[in-house]
């Protein structure tokens, strides 16, 4: 009988554990990471959406904290205002623009970037340059 009260109590734990935990270790996950500024290129959500951060701060169409994101690669679903209220401008005209939560989003890093476009690290290749003899006086090929 002790056993199988043992496993009783620890199925218990673990499933309220867990529950409990979800949502503050996704926070914490979120608040660990750098967080962008505005102006900052982004990723948003889990397919990491290319964009640029427009806006941070309190809204008038919902509680709380929202990021206001220009999306660069794709319309998004409004133009940097909602319910006729501007909270930032696009530059491109369109619905570029987006509102996330702050757990959305990510600051994009230069080392992902990188691997992602195959390698653009905003270094020119010196070495190879210098080795052909073609790299002009001022270091631009």
């Amino acid at each position: 009988a002790m056993a199988q009260q043992h496993t009783d109590m620890s199925r218990v734990s673990l499933s309220t554990l867990s529950s409990f935990l979800l949502s503050p270790l996704d926070e914490q996950l979120a608040s660990a990471a750098p967080q962008p500024d505005i102006g900052d290129h982004v990723w948003v959500g889990k397919n990491r959406i290319a964009g640029v951060l427009r806006f941070a701060g309190e809204t008038s169409f919902a509680e709380g904290m929202w990021l206001g994101v220009e999306l660069i690669e794709r319309p998004g679903k409004n133009d940097g205002s909602i319910k006729g209220r501007r909270y930032f401008e696009c530059e491109k005209s369109g619905n570029y623009g987006i509102f996330v939560r702050p757990g959305a989003l990510m600051k994009a890093t230069a080392e992902s970037k990188a691997t992602d476009t195959g390698g653009e690290s905003g270094t020119p290749p010196t070495t190879k340059a210098t080795a052909d003899g073609k790299a002009a006086d001022d270091g631009s090929l």
